[in-house]
């Protein structure tokens, strides 16, 4: 029986590196946007932490966050 892989196996390990760059410094330039303080991780983390709800519904239709809890630093 030959030896089949399934596709978690066959991506390339770095595939999502640049996409998760990239949506990191989109949320950190709405996060300067509106004027969030601070250095550039207490922006992210306080834009994310005011506005999970409306980015939990939108970026992921169907699955419930309102669980996920965002790590002081």
């Amino acid at each position: 029986m030959p030896n089949k892989k399934n596709s978690a196996d066959k991506k390339k390990p770095h595939q999502f590196d640049i996409a998760l760059a990239l949506a990191s410094s989109a949320v950190d330039a709405t996060a300067s946007k509106y004027d969030y303080k601070g250095n550039s991780n207490a922006k992210y983390k306080q834009f994310l932490k005011d506005n999970m709800q409306m980015i939990t519904t939108f970026g992921f239709p169907g699955i419930s966050a309102s669980g996920i809890r965002i790590k002081k630093t």
